[in-house]
């Protein structure tokens, strides 16, 4: 199973991260169809069959671990490059 980890510092106010982290959690409902849902007031949960993990908030760090089911492990590159531009995009 492949798996994605990536970590983008800040130094955003907390609202305005939480806004653009939910803004990431659609974007991976449109272009992936997964589920991602708030689970506390830190972690957004990514689930689907290809590919399960979560988003954390964390003081001046945003992270995102995501595992990859086999098929979607074969675009382990593109997903993971496309995670890498949102976060530069939005947290840039």
């Amino acid at each position: 199973m492949a798996t994605i980890s990536l970590r983008k510092t800040h130094s955003r106010p907390e609202a305005e991260v939480r806004a653009l982290v939910e803004e990431l959690a659609d974007s991976l409902k449109q272009r992936y169809d997964v589920d991602a849902r708030w689970v506390n007031d830190s972690t957004v949960k990514i689930d689907h069959s290809r590919m399960s993990g979560k988003l954390t908030l964390q003081p001046n760090l945003v992270s995102i671990e995501v595992k990859l089911g086999l098929l979607a492990g074969a675009f382990k590159s593109k997903i993971e490059s496309e995670l890498r531009k949102s976060l530069d995009e939005k947290l840039g």
